[in-house]
């Protein structure tokens, strides 16, 4: 039930010649519990004085998000009033009116953040922690029957200290944009070097140690298991305590044509490792003709380390 309070109607006893027009907003969002007749509908009239002095009626709601009929407002105002003598009422059937000084939990809007954030990084929503999160305070919106989503783009470069914009929707409409300033941190599992590893020369499983470490800059593409980094070719030095980065490797050529192969053939969990000739050159994780030595006979098969082909499931 709405609950409405006006007040201060006596100087609104007579508007003088002309018509004032009141024409309701299909939706508004008002700080604080003190609303204006001019918060909800725009006041106009050939009097702007007279205009000025409706549009300045104090209406007290209760926080929180109702609807509010033409038809309600109609009758509340004819009540203080006494009357809509040269006062008429158009505009949106029926209006959403949002009262509150209020804003959402830091949880919701944290959640939605790291959602938005591993959908466009590498990081998993539960590799990435939130730590702090401010500009929910003030924002004029009930604690509940509002849907949050985020609005813009956010760039993987500026995801430790990012600026996002957010979205509030009531009934699937928006009724205001405000902007998240979060504070972000990424914890995860990737590979270091153990060793110095000279340019071009080929990575070795010893050389490398997979971590779960707090990532320095998420916004970077790192190596996240050591069968992506073993055999790779490095395209720099790198050194000892390095966290590798994708674009520091090219992959490196697992098994030249002519090469004989380690063929390890798997059917139902049971393997049967046979020797192979290699038709094609490959790089790890490719797929290649290879040429069984005991029965002459050519397959298909997938490079999974130094001179070592598999096929099956």
């Amino acid at each position: 039930m709405l609950l409405f309070v006006l007040c201060c109607a006596s100087v609104l006893r007579a508007f003088g010649p002309g018509e004032v027009v009141v024409t309701l907003r299909d939706q508004s969002v008002v700080r604080g519990t003190l609303v204006l007749l001019g918060d909800l509908a725009e006041v106009t009239g050939d009097d702007s004085g007279a205009a000025d002095r409706l549009a300045a009626l104090p209406i007290r709601l209760e926080p929180g998000s109702r609807l509010l009929s033409r038809a309600d407002l109609e009758k509340l105002l004819e009540k203080e009033m006494a009357g809509l003598k040269g006062v008429r009422i158009e505009g949106a059937p029926i209006s959403r009116v949002t009262v509150g000084a209020g804003g959402p939990e830091a949880e919701p809007i944290a959640q939605l953040l790291k959602a938005r954030l591993a959908a466009v990084t590498q990081w998993s929503e539960e590799e990435i922690l939130v730590r702090r999160i401010s500009g929910l305070d003030d924002l004029g919106l009930p604690a509940a029957g509002v849907e949050y989503r985020v609005a813009g783009h956010i760039s993987p470069g500026a995801m430790r200290n990012p600026l996002v914009p957010f979205e509030a929707l009531i009934d699937g409409k928006r009724v205001r944009t405000f902007w998240v300033k979060a504070e972000v941190r990424v914890v995860a599992r990737v590979v270091k070097a153990l060793n110095r590893i000279d340019y071009r020369s080929r990575l070795q499983a010893a050389d490398l140690e997979e971590i779960v470490c707090e990532i320095e800059d998420p916004g970077l593409i790192y190596v996240r298991a050591l069968a992506e980094a073993t055999g790779a070719i490095a395209k720099r030095t790198l050194a000892p305590g390095d966290l590798i980065r994708k674009n520091w490797l090219e992959a490196g050529t697992m098994v030249r044509k002519g090469d004989t192969v380690r063929l390890v053939a798997v059917r139902d969990s049971v393997s049967l490792t046979v020797l192979a000739r290699a038709l094609q050159d490959g790089k790890l994780g490719e797929q290649i003709r290879v040429q069984n030595l005991d029965f002459n006979r050519p397959v298909t098969a997938q490079v999974t380390g130094e001179r070592e082909v598999r096929v099956g499931n």
